[in-house]
């Protein structure tokens, strides 16, 4: 159970955090190692909106899984008391997030709990994956090579995913200062032409007029739109998460626009056989393997075809090759490869080099789209301006026209 406490320490300092016992007198316990003493401690009851919340601003970073992984991997292979370990990692981490967790683990590992029982009470912070793949090597007794492979997974993401930012930073740039060049325009430049010209006896064009009357609504209630906005942002966002509107929408956006289908297909692919090659080494059950899959995989065909493999074809007898093949829904050379891997016993390998092939594609599938999106959205910011300055060009130019006839 989590128990949530708050406690004074010896300076009577307020500290407030999460601890992970069986019972209230374990977590009396925890805190008068750490010289702490309990001012309350009750169960923590997690809502639906921390839950989210938490998701985004209360978790351990990409990187700082990287340096937790990997040192406690060299820890067990060195032969190094864990708990000396973790307190030696403590002194090197600044973030309160990992501290707290490192604390928590030193504790339930000296109650005798295993390592993957602790992280499994941080689903926030932990994937089932990582979970599963700490709890195999457990079992099998290579702790050590799936922590290590844990690092080089996490290694792996990091890297496509700072690839993928630095393709999208350049056109996220043009949008958003297109987007504030627009609304600065609107704002507070032509509501001064818009009054302006109300002041003068002239004939208005109506696009002239719709495009005033906009600036000056923009103008009087800018406040009260960004308020609703926000509000409305927020509220989109729960609600999403809360009914998985989120995901809905993304399946409908998968089936009406093909080449986005293509790239979760392709991304979905390469995160499906790189991580089934590291589960085949930790020691899990086929079966096992095939669940945690089903959370990887991003295109939801291929989140079906896996459960199908799990449920149907598996347990029918068929090979893992013809269970894959049999859902129609992966690519011919990923099967092909699967099966060469399945007969020569070396399936890791082949779901590496897949992996690999797959990941190099949607590496260029991102790069190519940026490249015909920043044309694009060049252009649509050329044609709006050209249309807020032909609203301000026609009503001067009907008035010089008048006077100079």
């Amino acid at each position: 159970m989590r128990f949530k406490y708050k406690a004074i320490d010896k300076y009577g300092l307020e500290k407030e955090g999460v601890i992970v016992a069986q019972t209230e007198d374990d977590v009396v316990s925890y805190l008068a190692r750490l010289e702490l003493t309990p001012i309350s401690i009750s169960k923590e009851k997690l809502s639906f909106l921390y839950q989210l919340i938490s998701g985004y601003f209360e978790k351990i970073s990409i990187d700082e899984k990287i340096y937790l992984y990997q040192n406690l991997g060299l820890m067990i292979r060195s032969g190094i008391d864990l708990g000396k370990g973790i307190e030696v990692i403590l002194e090197e981490v600044s973030s309160n997030t990992l501290k707290n967790f490192l604390m928590n683990l030193k504790f339930n590992l000296e109650q005798g709990k295993k390592m993957s029982e602790v992280f499994a009470a941080f689903p926030n912070y932990f994937s089932q994956l990582e979970i599963s793949i700490i709890s195999a090597g457990e079992e099998s007794g290579k702790l050590e090579t799936n922590l290590l492979q844990l690092t080089n997974s996490l290694i792996q993401t990091k890297q496509t995913r700072s690839r993928v930012i630095s393709s999208l930073i350049y056109p996220a740039i043009l949008v958003s200062m297109a987007f504030i060049l627009i609304i600065g325009v609107f704002t507070f430049v032509l509501p001064k032409l818009a009054k302006l010209f109300q002041d003068i006896p002239a004939k208005i064009p109506l696009f002239t007029k719709i495009i005033f009357s906009l600036s000056l609504f923009l103008h009087d209630n800018i406040f009260i739109i960004l308020t609703f906005l926000v509000i409305f942002t927020v509220g989109f966002f729960i609600i999403g998460f809360k009914f998985g509107i989120f995901k809905i929408l993304w399946h409908l956006i998968q089936l009406r626009f093909g080449f986005i289908r293509k790239i979760v297909i392709t991304k979905s692919i390469a995160d499906i056989a790189f991580n089934f090659s590291i589960l085949i080494d930790s020691g899990l059950p086929i079966i096992k393997i095939i669940e945690l899959l089903e959370g990887v995989a991003s295109y939801y065909l291929h989140k079906e075809g896996l459960r199908q493999v799990k449920e149907k074809f598996l347990p029918q007898g068929k090979s893992l090759t013809e269970s894959f093949k049999q859902t129609g829904v992966f690519p011919s050379n990923f099967v092909a490869l699967l099966g060469v891997g399945e007969k020569s016993g070396n399936i890791s390998a082949n779901l590496s080099l897949i992996a690999q092939f797959y990941r190099e594609s949607f590496e260029s599938m991102i790069k190519n789209l940026t490249t015909i999106l920043e044309p694009i959205i060049l252009i649509f910011v050329g044609i709006i301006i050209a249309l807020i300055a032909l609203a301000v060009i026609l009503p001067i130019y009907d008035i010089i026209t008048k006077v100079v006839g």
